[in-house]
């Protein structure tokens, strides 16, 4: 009998001394950087950009932001309806500048769409992931146009563009 519980006493000890390091592993390891438990860091509430369109501006409340998830809610305030595309320019271009053919952006020669709400009256909302960069915010909608001589209306040439910067 006493021989069983040495037994067990070693196992126990030994346990112990293998448990102790592990579980300081483990509870150092399961904090984020600031100290935060990883469960809490990954859960940061997404950052929130009220973005306004109508005829002919686009204006967002805020023209920097941090990089991660950002919710935008769109409201169109304007007679018809509008979209929100969120292009991440590439080097050299701007949100004014972009090159347009027929009215049309060239969003693959502008940057990376990273997304977008399309055709909408009233308010969206729609959460993207925004990595550090600048960005064009712009209505993509092109109409066309029953007046003679005339036949489309662009909204991003009319002026429905705003850069965005995330840091």
């Amino acid at each position: 009998m006493s021989m069983e519980f040495m037994r067990v006493g070693f196992v126990s000890c030994k346990m112990v001394r293998l448990g102790v390091p592990l579980l300081l592993v483990l509870a150092v390891g399961g904090c984020g950087a600031d100290n935060t438990p990883l469960a809490q860091a990954q859960s940061t509430p997404p950052i929130t950009a009220n973005v306004t369109l109508r005829e002919w501006d686009v204006f967002a409340d805020k023209t920097t932001i941090s990089a991660g998830q950002v919710t935008f809610h769109a409201t169109n305030t304007g007679a018809v309806p509008h979209e929100l595309v969120v292009l991440k320019l590439n080097a050299g271009v701007q949100p004014e500048t972009m090159p347009v053919r027929g009215g049309v952006v060239d969003e693959a020669a502008s940057g990376t769409v990273i997304g977008e709400i399309e055709n909408f009256t009233g308010t969206q909302t729609k959460t993207m992931t925004l990595t550090s960069g600048a960005y064009a915010i712009f209505c993509a909608i092109v109409e066309n146009d029953s007046t003679p001589g005339k036949t489309k209306i662009s909204h991003y040439v009319n002026g429905m563009h705003a850069k965005l910067t995330v840091r």
